[in-house]
């Protein structure tokens, strides 16, 4: 259950189709917020901030990752989201994967994507995206299907979500 909640708590704070949410200039950033960035991550690099519900994103990059850093408005560190590669997935979590995508042997899935979403509760949730699109003929009429797999750092599947 707390995963179902950090989940839902990180797509609140960081929906990036939101139209609620909107870029602000960094000088528009409080300065605890802005500070808590420089504090939790020393070495990010070309920021640029959104904000939604009053609490703010920072897009920025550190070293070669771009990431998603959420702050609230008193500078508290929310969430974290960074698309990783896939040898950077923690065993548990590739175990997980792999049953839950041999569970019909019909289909065939390529990985497309890997984010991990760390959060201030200590939890850690990674979303594989996959898609079957490369295993269709460009000239069929199937539709192309993704789906993203919802797994906890302990190997527990949240969630699935596909579509197409």
């Amino acid at each position: 259950m707390k995963y179902i909640i950090s989940l839902m708590g990180f797509l609140m704070i960081l929906g990036f189709s939101s139209a609620q949410q909107k870029t602000i200039k960094q000088s528009k950033v409080p300065q605890n917020v802005q500070d808590a960035l420089k504090t939790k991550f020393p070495d990010a690099t070309k920021n640029k901030w959104t904000i939604e519900n009053n609490s703010y994103t920072a897009k920025c990059k550190q070293g070669k990752k771009k990431l998603y850093a959420a702050f609230s408005a008193d500078g508290k560190w929310l969430k974290t989201t960074v698309i990783i590669q896939w040898k950077e997935v923690p065993e548990v979590v590739k175990t997980a994967y792999n049953i839950s995508t041999n569970k019909n042997a019909n289909e065939k899935w390529k990985t497309e994507k890997v984010t991990q979403i760390d959060s201030s509760d200590g939890t850690t949730i990674y979303v594989v995206e996959m898609d079957n699109e490369w295993f269709i003929p460009s000239d069929s009429d199937a539709p192309n299907e993704t789906c993203e797999i919802y797994i906890s750092s302990t190997g527990k599947i949240i969630k699935t979500i596909r579509k197409g």
